[in-house]
């Protein structure tokens, strides 16, 4: 078994119809998909559903229902390939008692038969949705983002780099740090940062110095050479 997973916080403000909506719609968008077409949506409508499509596809939908609204929202997906594999998504939408919600998205690559290899399942497109309906909430100091966060090159940008370098800046989500080079350019050039950003939205976050003597300035803040390790290749 092979694993993705990650966590971030949401809006608390979900009920089933936004979240089985994204549910579907994401199920829509995946060609080899047959689950849908097999079961009519209304079907979904009822308490903690169960499809499945004739190719072995299968989607339960789970609801745990609070005394006004739901306290928890999930889905698990699984559906087999010609490899012998089988690809299971789960995701758990929980809200908590301060007002906020998770959500957290796990994607595993089964074997349903002996295999000696197995792929590590790749971010779910489901995640990007999220993102895209403007679910996701702040992580502590920074936003979750399929975008690079650029920091000032100020007094407000040192306090938040000095906030990542102690680990104080996120409360779930981990951090890339892109420093820059003697060049006074980012170590990664802009078009890898921002697939990189991209291919991270929702796993990690991706910041990224705004200049050489902004390294300096920190290092001499934190009173160590942390900030200024050396850069990527």
């Amino acid at each position: 078994m092979s694993e993705f997973a990650t966590e971030f916080a949401v809006s608390h403000q979900i009920n089933k119809a936004t979240f089985t909506a994204e549910v579907t719609g994401w199920l829509d968008g995946m060609e080899a998909s047959m689950v849908l077409a097999s079961s009519a949506k209304a079907d979904l409508d009822e308490d903690n559903p169960v499809l499945q499509a004739e190719n072995g596809e299968e989607l339960r939908m789970l609801v745990l229902q609070g005394s006004d609204r739901p306290d928890a929202l999930g889905f698990i997906h699984r559906i087999p390939d010609q490899e012998g594999r089988i690809w299971q998504t789960e995701a758990v939408w929980k809200r908590l008692e301060t007002q906020e919600a998770v959500l957290r998205v796990r994607g595993q690559c089964l074997a349903a038969d002996s295999l000696p290899f197995l792929p590590v399942p790749n971010k779910p497109f489901f995640i990007k949705a999220i993102l895209q309906e403007g679910w996701a909430r702040a992580d502590g100091l920074l936003d979750v983002d399929e975008r690079p966060h650029a920091l000032p090159d100020n007094d407000d940008g040192l306090e938040l780099a000095q906030a990542i370098i102690r680990g104080q800046a996120s409360n779930r989500l981990p951090i890339v740090y892109v420093s820059v080079t003697d060049e006074d350019s980012p170590a990664i050039d802009s078009r890898n940062l921002e697939r990189l950003a991209f291919a991270l939205g929702g796993v990690a976050h991706v910041v990224v110095e705004p200049s050489r003597s902004f390294s300096f300035d920190l290092a001499n803040r934190l009173n160590a050479r942390t900030a200024m390790a050396e850069p990527l290749a």
